[in-house]
């Protein structure tokens, strides 16, 4: 899940894109329907898409851009609590994703994990909306992670002039996003 996290983002949310496309050249806006971006002979939320959505789609947003991440979170900060974040077992699942953060911080992957989806899903969705709607998303979400990361500066003595680095890659995203407004 870990490795692949990004792309299912992308990939599900995908399933949810949809394009307005009108009935015919001499009707009105008003007229069009939604139809799936990935294949737009697909009218979306009804018939095959709907039941796609409905029993698959829906579900593994939840599973995935939520469960794991927070899971994983609740999961950390238990084993930290516990006392057991060097039990060989809980290192060798878990340990890449703890190991360079502070012991307060162990759940920080996770942190990073939704912001990108989070990333991912205007990226997906903020592209029927306009590329202002889009950023202005992107730069609000950017606002809330560098005030995360500057209040937490979350990784560990080893590797502190990672915070810096951290702060500064997301000052020039932040930048990014805002100058293309």
């Amino acid at each position: 899940f870990y490795i692949s996290f990004i792309g299912w983002v992308t990939q599900l949310s995908a399933v949810l894109s949809c394009v307005p496309i009108p009935n015919g050249v001499y009707e009105s806006e008003s007229t069009s329907r939604s139809y799936w971006t990935e294949d737009t002979s697909v009218q979306c939320f009804e018939g095959s898409h709907l039941i796609l959505v409905g029993v698959l789609i829906i579900p593994m947003i939840l599973f995935v851009l939520l469960a794991f991440p927070i899971g994983s979170a609740v999961y950390l900060v238990k084993k930290k609590r516990a006392g057991q974040l060097q039990v060989q077992n809980v290192k060798e699942r878990f340990g890449f994703m703890y190991s360079g953060y502070k012991e307060d911080c162990v759940f920080w992957d996770c942190i990073v994990m939704l912001r990108k989806a989070a990333l991912a899903l205007i990226l997906v969705f903020g592209s029927s909306l306009g590329s202002n709607v889009q950023g202005i998303a992107a730069v609000s979400v950017l606002m809330v992670f560098i005030y995360l990361q500057t209040q937490f500066m979350p990784f560990n003595s080893t590797f502190e002039s990672l915070n810096r680095l951290e702060s500064f890659s997301l000052l020039v995203c932040f930048f990014t996003f805002a100058s293309g407004l």
